[in-house]
Order: structure tokens, then C-alpha cells, then sequence
């Protein structure tokens, strides 16, 4: 989903007496209302909501929920892992796991979040990202290697799983085998001696044929008694083995998540910090993988502070007033920059950035 989407759905999630707060405070009217309380809100008006989306006003409600706690969350959200991030907002609210997360400056968390729940909820249409990468030749061939050995560990685990059933049917079918041979020795057993002392003189060939037997039984008896506990041991044999296999699995899966988080702490570190006053009309531009730009939006540009480690300022003359532009000559932080530039239309604007992107960037 993109920001305007987004927006469309947090001016549909939020409560009348939220918003009606925010539009009050920040004096924004709309044509064709009055609005004096919150019940004179209705959001199902496309007018009113096409009011909100409006950039200046959007720009105030946005400025308005980003400095004050709509919530009853005093925990900081941004701290949190991902998953215990979720598990919050299932538990209160979206909206007020949103709207906290604005106020803790992380709107672009905020908008990960959002898109998570639409993904997975299909309340949202769905929205496909495009994503780069940006792996090194030596990278790609150690995740290849890793990849690798975990597939053939797979496939070893499926064969000894496969081995393990195997053992396991013919250990059952010895088993039933044993007892049926322990009861047709039972009933022979029974059915001879019936016969020998109803007819001893006669039958006591018979009677020695069936004490061979008897031994003869027993020995496939105690065979098939050995038998059984070597399976059982086969069977042991392979439990251990998998586990290990499952071990030396988990392992290589973790060795690989923390070379993936390595990964993007040093795309992050490498990027050129640059602050830009000002906002193109078009914040894709803004992206880049190379530079991570700090859009600075203030009212106030004569008396912004200006972070003591700023090292490049980009100044857009085109998207600043008269007005705006003689405040931030009166800043006196901006004299203290190293390499401030100023744009005088968007094009010259893109032309640096392309020709940054050209350059290895080393911070």
C-alpha cells in the first residue's frame, strides 16, 4: 500500500473524537462544513475525506500526531522486536500501535505494520514491492555453500526418516510374527499333551517329535528375539543421528540469518547522511540505496537546530518561499555545515543524486 492509501485508511480507522482533536488544534476547516463537534464528522463523505488527503492538510495532521501521544501506550514500540510488535497491536489496537509509532517518529515502521496486517487479513489490496539486492560476490557464494549443505542435510534427514518407517514397519511385523508363533506353540502345546495322556503308550513317538518341535520353536523364538533388539538398536541409531542432523540444521540456519543481518547493518552504515530542506512532489526520489536523506520540515526555518554532526545540507529553492528561504539564511547553525548546496529546480535536484549514485559512497 502507498502513503495516500495509508492515510485513507487511518482517516477511516480513527474515532471522530481523535480527529475531531487534530482539526481542531491545527484550525484546519473544510468547505461546505461545520464542524463543531465530533458528531458533525462523517466519514463515509467523499469530500471530507478528499479534504484530508489534501497535502497542506495532510502535512498538519501528520505534523500534529507525530508530537502528541494519541494513546494510552507508554511503552516505546520502536524498541521492540518485530514479532512482539505484532503481538501488541493484536492485543489493543492497530490504529493505536500506528498512531504511537508516528509519535515516536517511525512512520515508516508504522507503514510496514499497516501493510502486514492488510497482507495477511486482506482488508487492504494488496501492493507488490520491488526489492534489490545488493550482495557481494564473496557473500552470495559462502550463502551458496550454506544453502547447499543444508538442502543435502535435508535430504539425508528425509532418507533416514524414510529408513527409520522402514525400521519401524519390519520391527512390527516381527513382532506380530513372534506372537503368533507364541500362540500356535500354545495351542499345539496343548493339543499334544491332550493327546499324550489320553493315549501315552501310543503316542510317545509322537510325544518326542513334538519336543523337537518345541525346541525347534524356541530357537526361532529366541532368533527372532535377537532380531527384534537389533532393530530396536538400528532404530536408536537413527534417532540419534536425525537429532543431530536437526542440530547441525538449526545451526547453519542461524549462522545464515546473522550473516543476512550483517548484511543490511553495513548497507545501512554506508550510506551518505544527507539533511534536505524542502520535499520533492515525488518522495520516491527520496529512496536510494546509496544516500538516506533527512527531510527536515519545519515552520520555524530561522531557529531550526540543525544537528551539530550535519555534514551536507541540500537546499530546494524551488519547493521553499521568498519567505522560507530568507528565514533559513538567518539560521545560524547553517553557516556551520561543511557543504551546503542549493537546487533551483527539480531536475538540477535528480542530476546530483544520479551523479552521487555514480560515486563509491564511504561514511
Amino acid at each position: 500500500m502507498d502513503k495516500k492509501q495509508f492515510w485513507k485508511w487511518l482517516f477511516q480507522e480513527i474515532d471522530n473524537e481523535r480527529l475531531f482533536t487534530i482539526l481542531r488544534e491545527k484550525k484546519i476547516t473544510i468547505n461546505g462544513f461545520r464542524l463543531n463537534s465530533a458528531q458533525d464528522i462523517k466519514k463515509g463523505n467523499a469530500l471530507l475525506q478528499n479534504n484530508f488527503l489534501l497535502a497542506k492538510n495532510n502535512k498538519k495532521i501528520q505534523l500534529f500526531i507525530e508530537t502528541n501521544n494519541l494513546t494510552k501506550i507508554e511503552e516505546t514500540l520502536s524498541e521492540l522486536q518485530w514479532d512482539k510488535l505484532i503481538e501488541i497491536a493484536n492485543e489493543n489496537s492497530l490504529l493505536d500501535v500506528v498512531l504511537k509509532l508516528f509519535y515516536e517518529k517511525q512512520s515508516d515502521l508504522a507503514l510496514s505494520l499497516v501493510n502486514h496486517f492488510a497482507e495477511n487479513e486482506e482488508f487492504i489490496e494488496e501492493q507488490q514491492s520491488d526489492e534489490t539486492e545488493n550482495k557481494s560476490t564473496d557473500t552470495e557464494t559462502k550463502n551458496t555453500s550454506s544453502s547447499n549443505e543444508l538442502n543435502g542435510l535435508a535430504s539425508k534427514l528425509k532418507k533416514l526418516e524414510e529408513k527409520n518407517k522402514s525400521l519401524k514397519e519390519d520391527l512390527e511385523k516381527k513382532t506380530d510374527e513372534i506372537k503368533k508363533l507364541k500362540e500356535q506353540h500354545k495351542t499345539e502345546k496343548k493339543d499334544w499333551q491332550q493327546k499324550v495322556n489320553e493315549k501315552n503308550s501310543i503316542y510317545s513317538e509322537q510325544i518326542k517329535v513334538y519336543k523337537n518341535n518345541e525346541a525347534e520353536l524356541e530357537k526361532k523364538n529366541k532368533a527372532l528375539e535377537k532380531e527384534k533388539n537389533e532393530l530396536l538398536k538400528k532404530l536408536n541409531n537413527t534417532n540419534s543421528e536425525n537429532e543431530l542432523l536437526r542440530e547441525k540444521n538449526s545451526q547453519i540456519e542461524s549462522e545464515l540469518n546473522v550473516q543476512k543481518i550483517k548484511e543490511e547493518i553495513e548497507i545501512e552504515a554506508n550510506k551518505l547522511n544527507i539533511t534536505l530542506v524542502g520535499k520533492p512532489m515525488n518522495p520516491k526520489v527520496l529512496s536510494n540505496k546509496k544516500i538516506c536523506f533527512n527531510v527536515i520540515e519545519s515552520d520555524v526555518l530561522s531557529e531550526y537546530p540543525f544537528e551539530k554532526n550535519t555534514k551536507i545540507c541540500w537546499i530546494l529553492k524551488f519547493d521553499l518561499t521568498v519567505k522560507q528561504q530568507r528565514a533559513l539564511i538567518q539560521n545560524p547553525l547553517l553557516n556551520e555545515i561543511e557543504d551546503v548546496e542549493y537546487f533551483e529546480d527539480y531536475k538540477e535536484f535528480t542530476d546530483a543524486i544520479a551523479n552521487l549514485e555514480k560515486i563509491e559512497v564511504r561514511v
